[in-house]
Parts: structure tokens; sequence; C-alpha cells
């Protein structure tokens, strides 16, 4: 949020499925097709709460909806 602030440009948030591969701190690696999703841009000048709140909402919507593509029951 500080650097969102700082630069006052549009917030470009990434949706991914790539936990579903390779999971939080284990060396190995499940095979798959990792998929990486650019959204709509968060326009600049949203409160610090409003911007986090929305860069969530949409990070965890496209990630839920990629992991469910990718066959991910949980």
């Amino acid at each position: 949020a500080a650097l969102y602030r700082q630069l006052n440009q549009p917030c470009v948030p990434i949706g991914a499925n790539v936990g579903l591969f390779w999971p939080k701190r284990a060396i190995l690696r499940k095979p798959g097709v990792a998929v990486v999703e650019f959204l709509p841009a968060i326009p600049a000048g949203l409160s610090n709460s409003a911007f986090m709140a929305e860069l969530e909402a949409r990070i965890e919507a496209s990630s839920t909806a990629l992991l469910a593509e990718a066959g991910f029951k949980g």
C-alpha cells in the first residue's frame, strides 16, 4: 500500500495458481501448468484500506477461479 500511495499510479494485480504446484516452504514442486493472469488496473488515489480491500478481493477471486480450472478441490 505504501508504494501504491507514493507512486500515485494505477496498480495491476496478478492472480495465479502457482501455489498449487509449488507449495509454501516446499523444496519439491508438483508437475502442472502454472497460470498467471493480469487483472484490470486498480485506479490511483484510493485510501489504503479501500485499495487493500479491492486488491485482496480481485486476487482472491482470480486465484480461486484459476485453482478450480486446474482441478483443485479444497
